[in-house]
């Protein structure tokens, strides 16, 4: 939409004397909104990569790392007092993107079975001969109505 120079340029002179408080509002629910559904997708994909024998404990230990960051986020607000405004958004933004980027290095669990002991943890996502399961021969019934 403003792909073209031209037109971010007028977009800017547009909106640089409004007073937009709406749009920081819109931004901040729906980063909110994506950053909560991730928070539930981090705990069915936790549960699905650690062994069964750690699984507790690492689940406990992500939740606790998740919680630290709850904890710090008043602080980060503050951190946009001192500096500038936009500090805080920015750090989001730049964690949240982080951690995306990060996320695309772990392995597909797709069709695996759950690991069971630590190897089998280890090993999650290489390729193996005949572990896992199956799913490329799937027969389709076709449904009658």
């Amino acid at each position: 939409m403003l792909s073209n120079p031209s037109m971010q340029s007028k977009f800017m002179e547009i909106t640089r004397g409004m007073n937009m408080p709406w749009l920081s509002t819109t931004l901040g629910l729906v980063g909110k909104f994506f950053v909560s559904g991730s928070f539930r997708l981090l705990y069915l994909y936790t549960a699905e990569i650690f062994p069964t024998g750690v699984r507790n404990v690492t689940l406990g230990s992500c939740s606790m790392c998740a919680r630290l960051g709850s904890i710090l986020a008043p602080f980060i607000r503050d951190l946009g007092k001192a500096t500038h405004s936009a500090v805080p958004n920015s750090l989001y933004a730049f964690l949240a993107l982080t951690s995306g980027l990060l996320a695309l290095l772990l392995p597909e669990t797709r069709g695996l079975d759950l690991p069971d002991t630590l190897q089998e943890g280890e090993n999650l996502g290489e390729i193996t001969n005949g572990s896992g399961k199956d799913d490329t021969n799937v027969e389709v019934v076709p449904l009658r109505g």
